[in-house]
């Protein structure tokens, strides 16, 4: 699938966050396309409890958005500050601003 070229398009990555055993992952455009290198820590933790919730991670595309000329590359890393590695992604949504 493709999403037009003549206007912006922004990703939107729903992932998983909660207060232990995630990891950090990075994002990055492969291909014709062009983004900034992407960090997300999927460690949160609340002031009043411990929670697990799904938050959107949001970020600018440039170039061939075509899906034959784009991919995004997610990797794991092998840092944590929660004691592991997961990290759980929901949706990934192109859109066009």
């Amino acid at each position: 699938s493709s999403v037009a070229s003549s206007s912006s398009v922004v990703v939107r990555i729903e992932h998983l966050v909660s207060y232990e055993n995630m990891g950090v992952a990075t994002v990055r455009c492969v291909g014709k396309c062009v983004c900034e290198l992407q960090r997300i820590d999927a460690h949160r933790t609340d002031a009043h409890r411990n929670v697990s919730v799904f938050l959107q991670h949001s970020f600018a595309l440039r170039g061939s958005y075509d899906a034959a000329d784009c991919a995004l590359q997610l990797q794991v890393q092998p840092e944590t500050s929660s004691g592991g590695h997961k990290f759980k992604v929901r949706t990934v949504t192109l859109s066009n601003v």
